[in-house]
């Protein structure tokens, strides 16, 4: 009672359930949903004051992090490398840091560590932003095809302001999900024109894509879910699927690994990170992700 109270008097809610169709409340709501679901990969003990999420978040958003002390806390810093390139075009001997209320230009393995969120320090954004604009476009299809089924007409054309207002009315009516009689004389006049409808796919083809987009995103980050292909797969298509998966989640785990190593060995801390226990693969003696057959 309480929940359905707080909504029916929120104007916000209110006001939010009539866009929440759009592609770009579709598109805010992907990109949040996908990065929290990465930031569920890997679990952080012993970093005292230094928040895990702040550690993963600028990981993940900006392809490294700085680790730095500040005020006797170490701070998880976000930041660029500076200065001129060592005898590689991707290794600096500086490192810029920033935060609300500190920067400073920090010597790389001296006063400051710097975590790469893989091997080749990219960031997590281009991928969830590629797949916050797919989901949001098979979700704007998904509502326009529910609305759409309700009549058998096509794309109303209006002529005069009149007409314009009157399909507004009515489009906001279907789009409510009333049998709406219309009044308005001028929408005697509003043509409909027919479209292509050979193109459309189906309800029940633009769900199958939407968990097919989820689960693709899922294995490019590294998790395994249940694939719905057509067909049986054969023993070396899901042998060679686990092995891309591995891959993936053990470059980045590789990676914060290093990183906590070598906080530890700057700032005589006892940082680890691991593998979330929900999708945690089989290990092997040295702890790293391990790829074993299948009985």
């Amino acid at each position: 009672m309480y929940l359905h109270n707080y909504f029916n008097n929120n104007k916000n809610a209110k006001s939010l359930s009539k866009t929440s169709g759009t592609f770009e409340a579709g598109y805010d709501y992907w990109v949040e949903v996908l990065f929290e679901r990465a930031m569920r990969l890997f679990v952080w003990k012993d970093t005292g004051k230094t928040p895990p999420k702040e550690i993963e978040s600028t990981l993940m958003l900006n392809g490294t992090v700085g680790i730095a002390k500040y005020k006797n806390n170490l701070v998880a810093f976000n930041g660029a490398f500076g200065g001129a390139p060592t005898v590689y075009y991707d290794e600096f001997k500086k490192y810029n840091v920033y935060s609300p209320v500190y920067s400073a230009s920090l010597d790389v393995d001296k006063n400051v560590v710097v975590m790469d969120n893989n091997a080749m320090r990219n960031s997590l954004y281009p991928l969830v932003h590629r797949y916050a604009i797919m989901l949001s476009h098979v979700e704007v299809s998904l509502v326009n095809t529910l609305i759409n089924g309700r009549d058998s007409g096509g794309i109303p054309i209006a002529s005069t302001e009149a007409q314009k207002q009157s399909i507004e009315n009515y489009r906001n009516a279907l789009c409510n999900g009333k049998v709406s009689a219309i009044l308005d004389p001028a929408f005697s006049g509003v043509q409909f024109l027919g479209i292509n409808k050979n193109t459309t796919l189906s309800i029940k083809d633009l769900i199958e894509v939407r968990e097919n987009l989820l689960n693709s995103f899922y294995h490019d980050i590294g998790v395994k879910t249940a694939w719905n292909k057509k067909g049986n797969m054969i023993v070396q298509e899901v042998q060679a699927d686990e092995g891309m998966l591995l891959l993936n989640l053990s470059d980045m785990l590789n990676s914060r690994k290093i990183g906590a190593e070598n906080v530890n060995n700057m700032f005589g801390t006892n940082w680890s990170v691991d593998i979330a226990e929900e999708i945690r693969y089989t290990l092997n003696e040295k702890g790293d992700v391990e790829n074993v057959e299948q009985n």
